[in-house]
């Protein structure tokens, strides 16, 4: 792969959590919750990325995957309303912002 074919595959991810804001370069395709993770960024997985607990929530816009089945089964309707995702469901696009719910 030439070199700027791999520059494309980059994307920009902004993480809020509260007033602190984390940049993390992440590939296209990569999944949110492994990212978070690797940067040692707390959130709450309880099921480690199985979609059975519920508790990985987060507010994802930008360049993400599209809310799936398992998750609508775990959020309510107004989570959903709000843009609510599970971070274990969450494929990165591209360019995206995350912000971390506190419950």
């Amino acid at each position: 792969m030439k070199t700027e074919e791999a520059w494309l595959m980059v994307c920009r991810l902004t993480v809020y959590d509260g007033d602190h804001v984390t940049y993390i370069d992440a590939n296209k395709g990569d999944h949110l919750l492994s990212l978070l993770k690797e940067n040692e960024i707390p959130i709450d997985s309880t099921c480690n990325g199985n979609v059975t607990c519920g508790r990985c929530k987060v507010i994802a816009t930008g360049l993400v995957g599209t809310l799936t089945e398992q998750e609508m089964a775990l959020l309510t309707p107004e989570e959903v309303e709000r843009g609510v995702r599970l971070a274990c469901m969450v494929r990165i696009d591209g360019n995206a912002k995350v912000y971390l719910i506190k419950e």
